[in-house]
């Protein structure tokens, strides 16, 4: 019926012959202003599910802002209306119409909180006081405790409007209302005359609460004729990503049921919390490893590394940032918090009571982390998210926690601080936080790959996102020791075959040689670089009598000339008897 109107008054219409799987009511009239609009397309979708195809569209077309109705009947279901507020990714506005007709929208009544989207919306519909002479009014509601919050709420509105970057106009009219109830105040306000009340949405979640809850319940009530309608702003491209890698992750991964969910959540907060046991087995693994690390004993410490309970907190931080779980990441990050300098305590006490001369080669291996721990513990978390949300699985769990290897280094540290090898404790406390930051990203990807996902009300908590940008900070600041050893050893590859060769060190090396008696090199030459960026080169020559140091002195002058830096020359000696 639209398509047959808008061709007999404007003859602009679209030829559509498809016929939908779906119907809809359309009124006996279309408004004069309809009619006078410049262009208009219309398009007639086929489908089965309607807020699929009309997102996959709002992709496509890519529109400023997407309209949608919505009846008083919907409210008892989640109506794809719901779907479309939560996925579509440009800007979304819902309006539920009054009881009173709506063919011009004369007065605008904005309510501004301060937040995104009530800053968006009133850029959005700024236009319309251009285009037809709509009256937008700002209102922000203060609590009558002073005589002064009048005037600080004008200076707070004012400073929200020009943040927006609209200009002051006459159809522009900012108020502010002093009122004890936020509902009180916008009543007043909007049954002095107002077409329609436009509300920035303050989460996705609360869709439902808004549309039907108790602010525009209470104000449909009193003011029958008032239309409302709530504004989502546009989403960010971050946004669009996670829903997209949701959506892949739903149909790609079996999703954990409700129950499964629960069981999960009880064991990671069961057994992360800091208590009696928790303490004595910290205390008790941590002596064990460090015992095997002072013995050099691998056996000993992997069964130091089954006994530790520092992997359910890990991940209980992982899941407790997919579900934005305040109280769980706290119980967790007291556990490890307290857990950490429990075992170092214990590994400090166990380097100075046990009778020892040097640091082993166990400790010395958690003294130097390489880049590889990084995806070792990273791949470790998502292994031990995986058994644990499986309960089939969990036979799989004590090969996980030998590999992400949690408590021997911090016993590592503690034994190294207390021989005072302040380097080593450096670096085996560089890997205990690398396991850990990799450990929690890689669980909390797990988790949400498997279905666990926050409430609608909770995506947008500021710690969360704060908490996650610190872990990808932490880890990237912690790839610069880890890769520091790898690029210095790539570093000095590249600088010693780009300038050395055998034919070069013999070609300039033997002028020198021969005068001391020396008949040959061998081609087996060794290169190696200190600190300082000396290059130290290990030479085999053939000769009939022990070279003297000066031998040595004139070849690092000559080579030093002629590569332009400092040398270091060892010779080793075959004797030659004729």
């Amino acid at each position: 019926e639209i398509q047959k109107t808008l061709k007999a008054e404007t003859h602009k219409a679209t030829d559509i012959s498809r016929t939908p799987h779906y119907s809809y009511h359309c009124p006996d009239k279309i408004s004069s202003s309809l009619l006078d609009t410049p262009e208009i397309t219309i398009k007639k979708l086929s489908c089965r599910n309607l807020a699929k195809v009309i997102v996959r569209t709002t992709h496509k077309e890519k529109p400023e802002l997407l309209v949608l109705g919505r009846h008083e009947q919907h409210k008892g279901s989640r109506h794809f209306t719901d779907i479309l507020f939560e996925d579509a990714p440009c800007s979304t506005m819902i309006i539920r119409l009054g009881s009173a007709e709506l063919t011009n929208c004369g007065n605008l009544l904005l309510p501004c909180s301060g937040g995104p989207h009530c800053r968006e919306a009133l850029i959005q519909m700024n236009p319309l006081s251009k285009a037809q002479g709509t009256i937008i009014t700002p209102l922000l509601i203060e609590s009558p405790t002073s005589d002064l919050m009048e005037d600080v709420g004008k200076h707070t509105l004012l400073d929200f409007i020009k943040d927006t970057g609209i200009e002051q106009s006459h159809s522009l009219r900012p108020r502010v209302e002093l009122a004890e109830d936020i509902q009180e105040g916008i009543n007043r306000v909007a049954s002095e005359g107002c077409d329609m009340l436009i509300i920035g949405a303050s989460g996705s979640g609360n869709l439902r609460q808004k549309l039907f809850g108790s602010l525009p319940h209470t104000l449909m009530q009193k003011n029958a004729d008032l239309s409302i309608a709530i504004y989502r702003s546009r989403k960010k491209k971050w946004e669009i990503l996670l829903n997209r890698l949701e959506y892949l992750c739903n149909v790609a991964i079996p999703q954990l049921d409700r129950e499964a969910r629960i069981a999960l959540y009880e064991n990671l907060h069961m057994n992360s919390t800091w208590n009696f046991d928790f303490l004595s087995l910290i205390c008790l693994s941590t002596a064990i490893a460090a015992l095997g690390l002072i013995s050099n004993s691998a056996a000993v410490v992997i069964g130091a590394m089954l006994i530790a309970p520092l992997m359910t907190p890990i991940l209980a931080a992982g899941l407790a940032i997919v579900q934005g779980n305040l109280p769980l990441i706290l119980n967790a990050s007291k556990s490890i918090i307290l857990g950490f300098f429990s075992a170092l305590a214990i590994g400090f006490i166990c380097g100075i009571i046990t009778p020892w001369e040097q640091l082993t080669s166990e400790i010395l291996s958690r003294g130097t982390p390489k880049l590889a721990d990084m995806f070792i513990a990273f791949v470790s978390g998502v292994a031990a998210a995986h058994c644990l949300s499986r309960p089939k699985l969990s036979a799989a769990l004590p090969g996980v926690a030998i590999a992400a290897a949690l408590v021997p280094p911090i016993a590592s540290t503690g034994i190294a601080l207390s021989h005072g090898d302040v380097s080593t404790a450096q670096g085996a406390a560089v890997l205990f936080l690398t396991n850990v930051v990799c450990i929690i990203l890689g669980s909390a990807l797990t988790f949400f790959a498997a279905g666990i996902r926050p409430k609608k009300s909770t995506t947008k908590k500021d710690w969360v996102q704060r908490a996650l940008i610190g872990l990808v900070l932490g880890l990237t600041l912690l790839m610069i020791p880890l890769s520091s050893k790898l690029t210095a050893l790539i570093t000095s590859k590249i600088s010693t075959s780009k300038l050395l060769s055998y034919s070069e060190i013999k070609e300039h090396s033997m002028p020198v040689l021969e005068k001391f008696g020396i008949v040959e090199i061998d081609k087996k030459v060794t290169y190696s670089e200190s600190n300082d960026g000396t290059l130290n080169i290990t030479l085999n020559v053939l000769s009939s009598k022990i070279p003297e140091k000066q031998v040595i002195r004139s070849l690092e002058k000559c080579l030093k000339e002629k590569f332009k830096r400092d040398i270091n020359i060892r010779l080793i000696t075959m004797i030659i008897v004729e």
